[in-house]
């Protein structure tokens, strides 16, 4: 009994330390939970951050009334009753404030801008006398007028020639929207077919485009600005070199060569031009009143105008093919009478030899030539020759008399062409950039006073029968060498183009010599076929020998 009761007792005592050690541990745990409910502080909502607002905390809950304890039975060792611990009230849970988040910056979206509009338009082509340009050609340096309406205010046009663009001016549109352009045709411009296109850009619209076609003819082949001027003379080294050695071929080339041609056709003339020995009497084709020697000799310069200005118009009939034949016939007339009133007045008034002016037909087969010449060799400035009157004696003059009357000539005329010459670079010095008719015309003449006139003491100097330098030649060789000389050297110096290099010299250099040593060689050829080539027996009409001439005698004799 004593040790069932031990046993009963020592339970008792262990369940009682057991409920007293959960009860500790449960009011510790309950103190730590309430430490760390009250070291979480709300948080605040001064500062405007978006932090999470708490939980609301419920409503406190009244503790059940503690149970009384049982009464132990009178054998039971008295245990003290443990008082259930009261449920802890836990606090209310509190999310913890994340820390405040700065605000994300806005995303940036690209927005395309609105298309701009694309405008439709188109222009008029006008020349610039206001009429249409449908079906007229146009010329480098030309001046068309680009008119439209309707366009944007102030709006920018740029104007060029296509297909290689190539600019033609620019301008701006009015207030009211209305274009008038004046635009200039490029000297680059090519002959052809093309198209005028204008770029008009204006705010609030697309870059557009108008176009209009166009065809470019070739530039009129003025005489005047293939002359070179005082101011495009540059003498360098090459420029000198080159005009003593041209003007030696000439001279070594072409007037020794023409002076043995000369001799041979003299000594041969039977062997070379018996066959057009006349077997008729000549017939007078003119009646008497137009055989006077200044209306023919006004005719052949008639003719020579012809012929010259074939050659440098064609067959086309323009404005600008009027002024060029005008301006040669200007300019032949002056050369003629430089070259023969000179030694007409010397010979009368010192000479007591009176004369009159004659012309030369048989000079317009070298105006050919010379035209020929030109256009097969694409020679520039063209070769004009234009010395198709001379002068005839009214009496036999001597050797000297004459040579001097002929180098008198030939210097009066190399004055007037050195004169023009001088006047035609201070008109294109001061008239640059003027149109005007009578200042084209005046230009022209002048051009072609000074191209004839060197091409006439290049040729004309030349000891031919009939020409000057055959006087010349025959009175005094050394004044015959250097009269040619001194005109071979102005020809090389101004209608022989050379530029600053070899490169740029070479071409017309070349042509020149390759001219000149051709006549060389046509003229050693003619003295050969007469000097080795036996003649062949043969009778002439006309000749005493000739039967027909005997019978022709009996037959007027019987008669």
């Amino acid at each position: 009994m004593a040790a069932r009761a031990w046993r009963a007792s020592r339970r008792d005592r262990a369940l009682r330390a057991t409920a007293l050690v959960a009860a500790t541990l449960g009011l510790a745990l309950g103190c730590l939970m309430l430490a760390a409910s009250a070291s979480a502080a709300p948080p605040s909502t001064e500062d405007g951050d978006d932090a999470l607002a708490a939980y609301p905390a419920p409503p406190p809950v009244a503790p059940e009334p503690e149970p009384a304890p049982e009464q132990a039975p009178a054998y039971a060792p008295i245990v003290p009753a443990l008082a259930p611990a009261a449920p802890a009230v836990l606090p209310e849970r509190k999310r913890r404030a994340r820390p405040a988040q700065p605000d994300p910056a806005p995303a940036v979206v690209a927005v395309a801008p609105a298309a701009a509009a694309t405008l439709v338009w188109s222009f008029d082509l006008e020349g610039e006398d206001g009429i249409a340009l449908e079906g007229r050609e146009l010329r480098p340096g030309d001046r068309i007028r680009i008119r439209a309406s309707g366009l944007p205010a102030a709006a920018e046009i740029t104007v060029a020639l296509h297909s290689t663009p190539l600019a033609m001016g620019s301008g701006s549109a009015t207030a009211a929207g209305d274009l008038d352009l004046t635009a200039t045709v490029p000297d680059e411009a090519e002959p052809g077919d093309h198209r005028v296109v204008a770029t008009l850009t204006a705010p609030g619209y697309a870059p557009s485009t108008a176009s209009s076609a166009v065809t470019v003819a070739a530039p009129y082949p003025w005489l005047s600005p293939t002359v070179p001027t005082l101011g495009d003379l540059r003498l360098t080294p090459l420029k000198v070199a080159a005009t003593a050695t041209l003007a030696s071929a000439f001279l070594l080339l072409a007037a020794i060569p023409a002076e043995l041609l000369q001799s041979t056709l003299t000594e041969n003339y039977g062997r070379a031009f018996g066959w057009a020995r006349r077997r008729h009497p000549r017939r007078r084709l003119l009646p008497p009143a137009l055989r006077r020697p200044w209306l023919t000799s006004g005719a052949t310069v008639v003719l020579a105008t012809a012929i010259l200005g074939l050659g440098q118009t064609g067959w086309h009939l323009s404005a600008e093919a009027v002024i060029s034949y005008l301006s040669l016939f200007l300019s032949l007339t002056v050369l003629n009478l430089g070259l023969n009133a000179g030694r007409l007045l010397a010979a009368r008034r010192r000479l007591r030899a009176p004369g009159r002016l004659m012309p030369m037909p048989g000079a317009l087969l070298v105006v050919a030539v010379s035209v020929a010449i030109s256009q097969v060799l694409h020679i520039e400035p063209a070769l004009l020759f234009g010395a198709v009157v001379t002068v005839q004696y009214g009496r036999a003059m001597s050797r000297r008399n004459e040579g001097r009357l002929a180098l008198l000539g030939v210097a009066t005329a190399f004055g007037i062409g050195l004169a023009s010459w001088i006047l035609l670079s201070l008109l294109e010095g001061i008239g640059a950039g003027s149109e005007g008719v009578a200042l084209v015309l005046v230009e022209e003449t002048l051009a072609g006073v000074v191209l004839e006139t060197l091409a006439a003491l290049v040729v004309g100097l030349l000891p031919f029968t009939y020409l000057d330098g055959k006087a010349i030649h025959d009175w005094h060789r050394r004044a015959w060498a250097g009269a040619y000389f001194v005109a071979a050297a102005a020809f090389v110096l101004i209608a022989v183009p050379t530029g600053e290099d070899w490169q740029e010299s070479r071409t017309p250099l070349l042509t020149w010599l390759l001219i000149v040593a051709g006549f060389g060689a046509i003229s050693l050829t003619a003295w050969a076929v007469f000097r080795y080539l036996p003649e062949r027996a043969r009778t002439v009409p006309g000749d005493p020998e000739d039967p027909r001439d005997d019978a022709r005698e009996r037959v007027a004799a019987d008669a």
